[in-house]
């Protein structure tokens, strides 16, 4: 048989046997009368699962020494276990799970000795430090009714006690990482992460509990990422690049184990966009330096979560205090392990491998360790040992009543027993003093410490930013309170400001969360201008509503009107007050001179009239710049209308009997008996009566409305009289007949001489009258909003009243106050007969040739022939007397 196959024949019957051959010394015992078991990775995993690695001080080598210590401090006390003494049987595992199934084998051939009155008796096993490696342990333990107690595994798979009732622990599982990892990310506002873990039972199960938790407080995932089980630095580089695209989150959440994170950093320093990516570290980052190292810049304002801890002086006195001439213990392969790890140096006499060539120095070999030392945090192994030791110590008071060491009752020792002991247990906290208990789950409630990986001052550390509490309530729910100080947080470079990472912006107070494909993240969909948010959705106001201040609901907009209480408005009333009483002073002008001929010459009972018309346009302002009511709708109907008729209708008789005139004076007519007064009054006061009977039709069948009209426009809720074109076509179609046969009637009679040039200025007056009609009726019925309408047609009106009141008669205020004599001939008689009633052409032609000589006269000219014939042809048609009736 050949070496090779000898070997492998060994190593199938003695697993343990081949694996000691690669581990150096894999065992260290002390002893006692109850031996504790107790399983830690005193080196970190080799290239195979076979194999055991480099040495690991933090945390299995320091582990190991808090077991070794709490054992001594226990063994000390004469309040626990007093007469009896508690040793240890400790295996490396190696992190490895085929060498932790191998070591725990060997704990259960312990157990299988059979009990004598001096026999050492077997309680339980400490340990192990591993997920996976404390699921196989329990595995095997739980089938021979062995209690464990772990320091270090957080799978939450150990908390189904169906599976694994013998298993304790001093570590809170992964469900409470989860729940204070939510509360953390959802202070931050990080509501979209990637998570990457490693493979193995707890980064598996731990990502597993951190995905349902953010799941139940709706935290999009975008990616989760599994490392293989011995990552290479290309998986390393792949994971980042995936981790660093544009549409992926800024915040990765680690469930890695060391070596994962340390590899991830690496990574994350080569990737030009690794920069974009803030770490959040689980527990088993924490406060470790060797993950960091070298890698500090990148590493920069990493959150990690840790174990609560505290310091334990009286275990750092012991460990600095270890030396390798003065360890007691019957293994020194570990102890040489770390002494040359840590002076880097070679020891003599010792076969521990290592890279250093120079031999440790006599001083070297005796020194203290009084420099800086990071420490792991212990106090969780010190509480197994202890929360062991005050559960053995129940047993033997319960067994052992009034006596001291191991009675013949506790023979064998009944380790079913020992686990109801272990449940009900309260042990102090190593570091904080205070009393733990176990909860209904066999372990301890979550307390963690948050740090924050930041430069300060001058070096890069780990400073404290926060801390969780939490406990399970009686309904297996974890209650827990975060408390974290934002104002130490530093991110990557020195920022305060955190990073954002979310798919689920903040909408706007207007925006309603459109959910996408992933049933996760949302977007934000503005509603429209005039639409409230309810229930998450869009819903539009009635009109003249408007969303309130929080876009939660509709509220009526306040009532716009034209009132006296704007400038424009108070300057068109202004002007319409003022025209109105500059129409009531010219009117007394005539009304005191009605004797006047000249007065009597321009038609007295015409102008009165038109001085009511003009008053009237000028009250228009004064009705649409008011508040309007219902009745008010009606009158301002009605005025708009009636004004200009009573203005236009007059003024249309008159022109009517100068273009009579005119044309008869021309031909050598004798006028019609319609041009005289009386028949003028009927007619005018006719033409007036039809805007009236219009008025009527359209109250009938369009009576005014007072209503409330919104402009979406403008945003505006305007009270205002209902308008309709059709309606405002009849009111003032009718005028326009009217004003365009008034300017007709000005065009044909503009070189009419009679009364100082009356008809021209007539004329004058409806040329313009006409192009602010125009205008108006071009910009009034183009207007959509009721505002510019009322002071369109307000200052239409007050425009257009003041053309009529100036054009017309200031010229003959004018003439009334500077001419005292009026020649014969220049003023037309107002009697209803215009003719005297002449026998032949011959009196007619006298009359006209004696005019004319009055004329020049009057005008005090000379002129030629030519411009005499001229007065004749155009004479007035005057009596002989050419007296004013």
């Amino acid at each position: 048989m050949s070496s090779t196959t000898m070997v492998c024949f060994w190593c199938i019957l003695f697993p343990s046997l081949f694996l000691s051959a690669f581990a150096g010394e894999d065992k260290l015992t002390t002893d006692g009368d109850i031996i504790l078991g107790a399983l830690f990775p005193i080196h970190q995993i080799g290239r195979t699962e076979k194999e055991c690695g480099v040495f690991n001080e933090l945390v299995g080598y320091q582990y190991m020494e808090a077991m070794l210590y709490a054992l001594d401090k226990i063994n000390e006390r004469n309040d626990i276990l007093p007469g009896i003494k508690l040793g240890s049987i400790i295996y490396d595992t190696c992190r490895s799970p085929i060498i932790t199934a191998d070591k725990t084998k060997e704990y259960i051939k312990v157990t299988l000795k059979k009990s004598t009155p001096n026999s050492t008796e077997f309680a339980g096993v400490i340990g192990a430090f591993k997920s996976g490696n404390s699921v196989i342990a329990a595995n095997f333990l739980r089938v021979f009714r062995i209690p464990q107690i772990s320091y270090g595994s957080l799978t939450v798979k150990l908390s189904n006690k169906n599976v694994f009732n013998y298993f304790l622990r001093t570590v809170p599982p992964d469900s409470f990482f989860a729940a204070a990892l939510v509360k953390l990310l959802l202070r931050m506002g990080w509501t979209y992460v990637s998570i990457v873990y490693s493979s193995g039972t707890w980064p598996e199960t731990g990502a597993e509990e951190v995905r349902k938790a953010l799941k139940n407080d709706k935290i999009c995932v975008a990616k989760s990422l599994q490392l293989s089980r011995f990552p290479t630095p290309e998986d390393f580089a792949r994971i980042v690049e995936e981790l660093t695209q544009d549409s992926q989150p800024r915040i990765v959440v680690l469930v890695t184990i060391q070596r994962d994170s340390r590899g991830l950093l690496v990574a994350k320093k080569k990737n030009p966009r690794g920069s974009r990516l803030s770490l959040v570290g689980s527990l088993e980052w924490s406060n470790r330096r060797d993950i960091t190292q070298g890698l500090d810049d990148i590493a920069d304002g990493t959150i990690a979560f840790g174990h609560r801890e505290g310091r334990i002086p009286e275990f750092e006195y012991y460990f600095r205090n270890l030396t390798f001439k003065n360890y007691s213990r019957n293994n020194k392969y570990w102890i040489g392990e770390y002494w040359q790890t840590t002076y880097k140096c070679k020891l003599r006499n010792i076969s521990v491998p290592t890279n250093y060539t120079n031999y440790c120095s006599e001083d070297e070999m005796n020194r203290l360790n009084t420099g800086y030392k990071e420490l792991a945090p212990v106090q969780v192994v010190i509480n197994a040992v202890q929360a062991m030791a005050r559960g053995l110590d129940a047993l033997q008071r319960h067994k052992c009543p009034n006596t001291t060491k191991i009675c013949k009752a506790m023979r064998p020792l009944d380790r079913t027993l020992l686990l109801e002991f272990l449940r009900n247990v309260t042990y102090n906290d190593a570091a904080f003093h205070f009393p733990v208990s176990f909860n209904a789950k066999q372990e301890v409630d979550g307390n963690y410490t948050l740090f924050n990986f930041r430069w300060d001052n001058s070096s890069y550390k780990y400073i404290e930013v926060g801390s969780w509490v939490s406990r399970l309530n009686s309904d297996g729910v974890i209650e827990g309170r975060l408390v974290l100080d934002d104002s130490k947080i530093r991110w990557a470079k020195g920022n305060k400001t955190a990073p954002l990472s979310t798919c689920r912006p903040k909408c706007k107070r207007n925006e309603i969360t459109i959910i996408r494909e992933d049933q996760c993240c949302h977007k934000c969909q503005a509603c429209a201008a005039n639409a409230v948010v309810v229930n998450n959705t869009c819903r539009p106001c009635d009109e003249g509503h408007v969303p309130n201040k929080n876009v939660t609901s509709c509220k009526k907009l306040p009532l716009r009107y034209v009132n006296m209480d704007t400038t424009l408005a108070g300057f068109l009333a202004f002007f319409a007050v003022l025209g109105i009483v500059a129409d009531a002073i010219v009117f007394a002008i005539f009304k005191k001179n009605s004797g006047n001929k000249l007065i009597k010459a321009c038609g007295r009972e015409m102008c009165y009239f038109m001085f009511l018309g003009i008053a009237t346009i000028f009250v228009v302002p004064l009705s649409s710049l008011s508040k309007p009511t219902q009745s008010l709708c009606y009158f301002r109907r009605f005025i708009m209308g009636v004004s200009f008729t009573l203005c236009y209708a007059p003024l249309l008789m008159k022109m009517f009997r100068i273009h009579r005139i005119f044309t008869n004076a021309n031909r050598l007519q004798r006028s019609s008996n319609l041009i005289g007064r009386r028949s003028l009054l009927l007619i005018t006061t006719g033409l007036v009566a039809v805007q009236g009977l219009f008025c009527v039709l359209v109250f009938s069948s369009d009576p005014p409305k007072l209503r409330e009209k919104f402009y979406p426009q403008r945003d505006e809720l305007a009270l205002e009289c209902d308008f309709k074109r059709t309606s405002f076509a009849i009111y003032f179609l009718y005028n326009l007949v009217l004003i365009v046969w008034c300017t007709f009637y000005a065009f044909r009679t503009r070189h009419f001489p009679k009364n100082f040039n009356e008809a021209m200025h007539i004329g004058i007056t409806m040329y313009l009258t006409c192009v602010v009609w125009v205008v108006f009726l071009a910009t009034f019925l183009n207007a959509d909003y009721s505002i510019s309408r009322v002071y369109w047609l307000s200052a239409t009106s007050l425009l257009i009243g003041w053309i009529t009141l100036l054009g017309l008669f200031a010229p003959k205020v004018y003439q009334l106050y500077t001419k005292t004599e009026f020649p014969k001939g220049m003023l037309m008689p107002w009697s209803d007969s215009m003719f005297p009633k002449a026998e032949s052409s011959l009196d007619i032609t006298d009359a006209c040739r004696r005019q004319e000589i009055d004329g020049v006269r009057a005008n005090g000219s000379q002129g030629s022939t030519s411009s005499n014939k001229a007065h004749v042809l155009k004479p007035s048609g005057l009596s002989n007397t050419g007296l004013v009736n």
